[in-house]
């Protein structure tokens, strides 16, 4: 079978160069379909909309660059990958007590890292201190070498 399908409605020219796959099929025989399409001769994008059975109409839609897409996929795994949310539905309130606790527990994480952070001085701080006490010893000794000459 040949994905690609070329048509025209109205002044709009456009060219399915694959379809990806149906979101919903709508009882009407309308579905919203993510597809890869040229329009107007363009470069080809990613393309979510709703059509009619035939393809001869449409609705208003989305499209995405390659890098938008795959932002957007990024985006949605965070969101159905994460165990406090996922398979709950974004307005229920144990998903926003979930999303709230997720948001006080890293930020006392932050706020306890950074605490040990200012108690306990680093390996580099530690490296910096021991090199200003080796050059006053250095400077001392020079000190008392010239104090004896």
């Amino acid at each position: 079978m040949n994905n690609t399908m070329r048509n025209r409605i109205g002044d709009i020219e456009f060219e399915v160069r694959a379809r990806l796959g149906i979101i919903e099929n709508y009882p009407t025989g309308w579905a919203k379909e993510l597809n890869i399409i040229s329009w107007n001769g363009g470069v080809p994008k990613y393309d979510i909309r709703d059509w009619s059975p035939d393809h001869s109409q449409m609705s208003k839609g989305i499209t995405l660059h390659e890098t938008e897409a795959q932002r957007l996929r990024e985006l949605l795994d965070a969101r159905f990958t994460r165990p406090a949310v996922k398979g709950r539905g974004w307005d229920t309130a144990e998903n926003a007590e979930a999303v709230e606790k997720e948001r006080q527990e890293a930020l006392a994480s932050l706020q306890a890292s950074q605490e040990a952070a200012q108690a306990e001085p680093s390996a580099v701080d530690e490296a910096f201190v021991d090199e200003e006490e080796r050059e006053e010893e250095c400077e001392q000794e020079e000190q008392t070498e010239n104090e004896v000459a």
